[in-house]
């Protein structure tokens, strides 16, 4: 058996060069800076009925580039009651276009559900343009979350992204 060695050199120019080409889809730089934003926003779980929810932690953050939104947020919950149907992510800092039940992201950090049976968390595009349905991942699809699965000390926290008008 012979192992063969490649090896390939590069000038500093052409290491820029594919350094640069490499990041462009991120790179900013050249855009013009009327269509970039960034702020915060305050992430909300709601529910169908009522929306009882008291929290500890609510924060988020978000890039819009034109009509691409990037969230980043954290939720601690400390106690809810009364609430019912299913859960969503509120509060979108702007409104999808339209509301896509097809855009989908994984909640990277969540802890303290009950009766959660599947692989992780997701959000799913809304039910409306202001929010997005909290879902459990399962082996053949997905359920949504419903107001049962939440309790005190739940925490969820992530990055998803959309499109606006």
């Amino acid at each position: 058996m012979a192992i063969i060695q490649l090896t390939q050199s590069m000038t500093e120019q052409e290491e820029r060069e594919t350094q640069n080409s490499n990041n462009n889809f991120l790179n900013t730089d050249k855009l013009p800076a009327s269509i970039i934003r960034s702020g915060t926003w305050i992430p909300t779980i709601t529910f169908d009925t009522n929306d009882n929810v008291v929290y500890s932690t609510r924060r988020g953050t978000y890039v819009k580039i034109d009509k691409l939104v990037v969230l980043n947020f954290q939720i601690i919950i400390t106690a809810l009651s009364g609430n019912s149907g299913l859960a969503y992510l509120s509060g979108l800092p702007f409104i999808q276009s339209p509301p896509d039940r097809d855009s989908s992201s994984a909640i990277a950090c969540y802890a303290n559900f009950t009766g959660k049976t599947g692989y992780g968390l997701f959000a799913r595009g809304g039910a409306t343009s202001y929010n997005f349905y909290l879902c459990d991942m399962m082996q053949n699809g997905f359920n949504n979350l419903s107001a049962s699965n939440f309790q005190a000390n739940t925490i969820l926290g992530g990055t998803f992204m959309y499109f606006t008008k």
